[in-house]
């Protein structure tokens, strides 16, 4: 069960992250004047989409086909959440800059990211648990960072976006088959995406450790 009041004190959580992730970005701007970062203030917006998606999901989840519907956009932009871990790729020496303050900047906005990617999921993950029981939940929570990861491999390597699917289904199916039949592609998609599942299915075990102890803790009769 979520209680409301908890959820906006961890939703405004994301929103404190989120702001100080975009203040670094913008004294980089005042003080270098170029927009160097400017890609992951947008991934960031991305990876706030799948929390608002599961909160149409959850909150009108009698009514089942917009709740699917609901589910399934959240499904699709889930990956942006965890996508913007990679964004460390683009780490380097840059001028007028020192190499720590972007280092703290890219972690701050790829922290914000996975918080509120990570809620979403434990949002959806206790409506799936609810309906369905503890296994199915968890089976839902294991198959979603699967599939997410592998989509963050898509978005890294292949260049693909969320959208893309919906857009161009049959474009990202025929470069996926084309590129999987290659032995060496395939072996290395299955390792990058098997090491993101590991790192998400730890961070969000650990996350939602967290969460039940803060449920109990609501739950728990005044003394």
């Amino acid at each position: 069960m979520l209680h409301k009041q908890n959820e906006i004190k961890l939703v405004l959580w994301g929103v404190a992250g989120s702001l100080l992730a975009v203040l670094l970005f913008a004294g980089r701007w005042l003080a270098v004047g170029n927009f160097t970062f400017d890609f992951v203030v947008w991934n960031l917006f991305l990876a706030w989409l799948p929390l608002l998606f599961a909160a149409m999901a959850w909150r009108w989840w009698e009514k089942r086909p917009f709740s699917l519907l609901c589910t399934t956009l959240w499904l699709l932009f889930f990956p942006n959440a965890p996508y913007i871990l990679t964004d460390f790729i683009h780490l380097r020496q840059r001028g007028g800059v020192p190499i720590w303050f972007d280092f703290l900047l890219l972690l701050a906005f790829a922290l914000a990211g996975l918080y509120v990617g990570l809620l979403s999921l434990d949002w959806l993950h206790r409506l799936v648990a609810r309906e369905n029981g503890r296994f199915w939940g968890w089976f839902f929570v294991f198959t979603t960072l699967s599939l997410s990861s592998f989509g963050v491999y898509m978005g890294r390597f292949w260049r693909w976006n969320s959208w893309d699917m919906l857009l161009q289904p049959t474009a990202v199916l025929s470069h996926l088959s084309h590129t999987l039949a290659n032995p060496i592609h395939a072996q290395h998609t299955a390792a990058v995406t098997l090491l993101l599942t590991i790192i998400l299915l730890i961070s969000y075990t650990c996350f939602k450790k967290r969460r039940d102890w803060e449920i109990e803790k609501v739950s728990l009769p005044a003394s």
